[in-house]
Order: structure tokens, then sequence, then C-alpha cells
């Protein structure tokens, strides 16, 4: 049992620096659709303008991707391990 409780301990922390991790990375991805953002308001040619505008917007839709999909990987994997403990 404390063998279990030691290793259910380490995926539980894994488990949480897996989920601070993606969000960092979608904090982090959002950081980068707002400097697309920015540059595209400041160049001039109107082709580099739009690609970065389009580059905003497609960074924007991965980072909520990557928000919900930190989210659902917490408390899929949080299921998991309640119902394995629930086993014992």
């Amino acid at each position: 049992m404390e063998n279990l409780d030691a290793n259910l301990q380490k995926l539980h922390s894994a488990l949480k620096s897996l989920v601070n991790t993606r969000k960092e990375l979608s904090a982090l991805t959002g950081l980068v659709a707002k400097s697309a953002a920015m540059l595209s308001t400041c160049e001039e040619h109107t082709g580099l303008s739009r690609a970065l505008s389009n580059l905003a917007d497609v960074e924007e839709k991965i980072e909520l991707l990557r928000s919900e999909q930190a989210n659902s990987d917490f408390f899929i994997m949080t299921e998991f391990v309640k119902d394995y403990i629930d086993l014992f």
C-alpha cells in the first residue's frame, strides 16, 4: 500500500506538471497572437499585414484549444486516478 501511495503521489505530481505546462503553453500562444496582431497593425505592406492578422487569428484559436486540452486532460486523468483509487 505504501508503494502504491508513493506511485500515486508521483503520478499526481506528473499530472500537475503536465497541466501547468500546457496552461503556460496556452498563455504563451496567446502572447504570440497578441504580438502578431500588433505587428499586423504596424505593418505598411498590406499583404504582410493581412498575413500577420490571419496568423494572429489562428494563434488565438490555438490558444483556446490548448487551454481546453489542458483542462480536459486534468479532468480525465483526475477521474481515472479517482476510479483507480476507488478500486482499492
